[in-house]
């Protein structure tokens, strides 16, 4: 987030402001010893940022939390 210059309410911006769930995907790297869901969300920040993000729901203690990794796409105009 830092290299690319995007604050947390962009994410926040970007994830709410998404319309759908881009893709699901089963994760395959050999460390894990169950296969976890990853998430792709592609969204928009209200400042024109577009913002990827891929990460997993966790189910801790009852409460479900998204855990994400972020990558952005900054306009050229």
């Amino acid at each position: 987030m830092a290299r690319d210059n995007i604050t947390i309410e962009m994410v926040r911006e970007a994830i709410v402001s998404a319309a759908i769930i881009q893709k699901s995907l089963r994760s395959t790297s050999p460390l894990r010893a169950s296969r976890e869901t990853l998430h792709v969300i592609l969204g928009q920040s209200w400042s024109g940022v577009i913002i990827y993000t891929k990460g997993k729901i966790l189910k801790k203690e009852g409460k479900e939390t998204f855990y994400v990794l972020i990558s952005a796409k900054h306009s050229l105009n």
